[in-house]
């Protein structure tokens, strides 16, 4: 489940003016003249069903740690109906007790059903706590659902009420207006909360804040690790106890309890006094990104596509938050532009954000997440969709909301609506090898772009059933690969005339619960090229639908976690299958406007139990699929072509599927379970394709060189051999062959690596018709000499050539 937020408010004193203001809860007055090092205020939003539970292990958790005589841990906690024996909205000092499952402090007040969400609730709570529970320094945790510059705190029994940031502002105004001092600290234990749009909003209130950019996983902070140091330690201040709940956070998903459950996460801590020097900074980078807007405008939308976001375990849903990171965006900026002011002006906002973040951790697959998002639509489209609030809920960032305008402004001119048909920017060319493929004969599919600002193009295999059913097998983006000056590798389509070729291997991944299995689509997850996504509805025993997305190790093929959509437009949250809830995948196609459908599958739900769910591939259905390739601009304009195939697996050997490579003109089949061949183009201009099992102990080679004879060749496939350390091979034991009508030579040897003992065959032939010649090599372990010449005579047995198809010319 997706994390709570929490806030901090750290108050250093509390002015005789709230005595006149709040009731002092008259058991608390003895206390109440006591001063405590630190009072730390949990603002816990538990009235939200799908993370209720979580939430009060975390109040369990403080409970572990127990307040003190210098450290008061204070808690207003809100929840649902889950539990009967607790629904309504109680006060608690948390005290110390060792019972992870119930709350057994005592509780101080009982306030019924109240409103979490609206910031009058939010104050009440903050100056009550103030008065009962003075101290030192203050510190409030807000915790609940939490999406960035849209607010957080879902009360799910006030209508979904959350509280906005211009509720935060109001709030955090009144509580520092009636204190007379700034907060020690602010911290969101909640997703997706580290957002410029939030820390600029936050700075006025506080010194120090707390916040995750990403989602956070379901237990969220970890505060039976971090506070233990505040309570041995009451005279940290709040930078310190900043690094300690951080460190906490991350050691119990990198070594801790929950290590290994999740594979992204971060925490960082923010020093909120630096704040006016990334304004001045980002003021400085709007004015120079609005004076050469025309020139960086390419380099801006590029350097927006690959950045890393947030949220996107639920990619659907990821426009929604278009929450990038700030310095990666910035980064890739500067590489690829090549305007010097803008490079500079980068730099400086680089700096300056980089000072602000004052301690940073996050999990290895995060190496692009720097600790600070922001806003960024990736369109204008997406903009209106999802941001139209934007400029009321955010005022105070009109600098950033004019840099939008600026980009999507320039993005229109470059490209304006309907400026453009589809047919003079994407154009199918043809497939090889026809009207109907196969696993054995998988297509390649040829086709032109020729447009302006291209982010994205992608391919999919629609099924087409005879009742009309549409179901996306595969969906792929392809790569069109650019490195930067810093070496990094991101998605980069030039301008104008370009060729391009797909080829898909004919085949389906299916979902299984171990029992049954449901053709699906598998979508990509572009901040993490190791997992797989699958999209759907979970349902509990009791009925409970819940939009959802099944996350899949790309390695094992075995679901490693669901994460499910709030209704209220929450950030996604965790989900933990219980047995015998299920999950039924959505079936995915773009209509004719390249809208994205999606229906339930139409079979029956899958059922979690004791085995994980996990994912394989299949030959793909006989039948009609529609080839579509899509194109989208950096203005949002989509681009279309289709054509229809037939695909006819019927009746072939699964064990083998085939590879085509169309530029050489070559086909042959290979294990089905073995992985995808690799290409490789050497530095002599010979090109070379790998084939291998899963563990590289069984290798064929396939290398293409210009020849002009047999001899050629033959004598190509000496050199090689002589090349090989520790090689023996007689010619008498050559073996001539025939292949696809042409002669070939297969010259059997062997060799040693590391004295280990491996077996060889290289077979070498000359096609004229191509005038290339070819080595077809095995090198196997001699263990596994048997299984490697069955598949090496199976391959050059299905080897078959063919002139390769012309390509257009622009």
């Amino acid at each position: 489940m997706l994390k709570r937020r929490s806030v901090w408010f750290l108050l250093f004193g509390v002015p005789s003016i709230l005595a006149t203001m709040v009731m002092i809860t008259p058991h608390l007055v003895a206390r109440a003249q006591d001063q405590a090092s630190w009072t730390i205020m949990f603002y816990s939003t538990a009235d939200t069903s799908d993370i209720e539970e979580p939430m009060i292990l975390d109040i369990n958790e403080i409970e572990w740690v127990g307040s003190t005589s210098e450290v008061n841990f204070v808690a207003q906690v809100d929840r649902t109906d889950a539990d009967p024996s607790w629904t309504d909205a109680r006060r608690f000092l948390l005290e110390q007790d060792d019972d992870a499952s119930f709350v057994t402090s005592p509780v101080l007040e009982s306030l019924g059903e109240v409103n979490m969400g609206d910031p009058n609730t939010l104050v009440d709570f903050a100056l009550w706590a103030a008065v009962n529970f003075p101290a030192e320094r203050y510190a409030i945790v807000f915790s609940d659902h939490g999406g960035g510059w849209t607010g957080l705190g879902w009360d799910l029994t006030d209508g979904s009420d959350q509280l906005t940031m211009p509720e935060l502002d109001e709030a955090f105004a009144q509580i520092t207006g009636a204190l007379g001092q700034r907060f020690d600290l602010i911290g969101f234990d909640a997703c997706l909360m580290a957002q410029l749009d939030v820390i600029q909003m936050l700075a006025p209130y506080a010194d120090y804040a707390v916040l995750a950019e990403e989602t956070e996983p379901g237990y969220g902070w970890a505060y039976d690790l971090s506070l233990p140091g505040l309570t041995q330690d009451p005279s940290i201040g709040p930078d310190d106890l900043g690094r300690l709940l951080v460190d906490g956070y991350y050691y119990s998903y990198h070594d801790g309890a929950f290590a290994g459950s999740e594979d992204r996460y971060d925490l960082n801590l923010f020093d909120l006094s630096l704040v006016p020097e990334v304004e001045a900074a980002m003021d400085s980078f709007i004015q120079v990104a609005a004076a050469n807007s025309g020139d960086v405008l390419g380099a801006v939308g590029n350097a927006r596509n690959n950045t890393t976001f947030f949220g996107g375990r639920t990619p659907d849903e990821a426009d929604a938050f278009s929450s990038i990171d700030l310095i990666h965006f910035l980064t890739l900026l500067a590489d690829i532009s090549d305007n010097s002011e803008i490079d500079q002006a980068a730099q400086e906002l680089i700096d300056a954000t980089s000072g602000l973040i004052v301690y940073h951790q996050a999990s290895d697959s995060m190496s692009n997440a720097y600790g600070l998002s922001v806003y960024f639509p990736s369109n204008e489209s997406v903009y209106a969709d999802y941001g139209y609030n934007y400029p009321v809920e955010v005022s105070y960032m009109e600098g950033w909301q004019s840099f939008l305008g600026t980009f999507y402004g320039e993005a229109a001119a470059a490209v304006p609506p309907g400026s453009l048909s589809d047919e003079q920017v994407i154009s199918i060319e043809g497939v090889y090898p026809g009207d109907v493929v196969s696993i054995h004969q998988p297509p390649v599919v040829l086709f032109d772009t020729n447009g302006l600002n291209i982010l994205e193009v992608s391919f999919s295999a629609t099924l087409q059933l005879d009742d009309g059913t549409l179901i996306t097998l595969d969906q792929s983006a392809l790569e069109s690969a650019e490195v930067t000056e810093s070496g990094e590798s991101i998605v980069s389509f030039p301008d104008g005339f370009q060729q391009h070729q797909f080829v898909w291997g004919a085949e389906m991944p299916l979902v299984t619960d171990g029992i049954a299995s449901i053709p699906t689509l598998l979508l990509s997850d572009r901040n993490d090229p190791d997992s797989q996504i699958v999209s759907g509805y979970y349902i509990t025993q009791d009925g409970e639908t819940v939009t959802a997305y099944l996350i899949f190790d790309v390695e094992t093929q075995a679901m490693v976690g669901v994460w499910g959509v709030s209704e209220d437009g929450g950030a996604p949250f965790n989900l933990k299958p219980q047995p015998g809830d299920q999950f039924l995948p959505t079936w995915r196609f773009f209509d004719a406007e390249g809208n994205l459908v999606l229906e339930p599958a139409s079979y029956a739900p899958l059922t979690f139990g004791s085995e994980l769910f996990a994912y394989h591939f299949e030959p793909a259905i006989s039948g009609t699929y529609l080839f579509d390739i899509r194109v989208e601009d950096i203005a949002g304009n989509v681009y279309l072509d289709s054509t229809t195939i037939t695909v006819d697996n019927e009746a072939l050997d699964f064990n083998y599927r085939g590879y085509t490579d169309i530029d050489l003109g070559l086909n042959f089949l290979y294990p089905w379970n073995w992985p995808a061949p690799v290409y490789l183009l050497n530095d002599d201009g010979s090109s070379q394709t790998i084939i291998s099992d899963a563990e590289e102990n069984i290798n064929i080679y396939v290398t293409a060189y210009d020849s002009a004879s047999n001899d050629d060749i033959l004598n190509a496939a000496y050199g090689y051999l002589d090349f090989i350390e520790d090689v023996a091979y007689d010619v008498a034991d050559e073996e001539v062959v025939t292949i696809w009508g042409y002669d070939g030579t297969i010259i059997p040897y062997t060799f040693t690596v590391d004295g280990d003992p491996h077996l060889g065959l290289v077979l070498a032939i000359y096609v004229p018709d191509l005038e290339t010649g070819f080595l077809v090599d095995l090198d196997t372990i001699e263990s596994m000499a048997d299984e490697g010449e069955v598949a090496f005579n199976t391959m050059i047995g299905s080897l078959n050539f063919f002139m390769p198809p012309e390509v257009s010319a622009e």
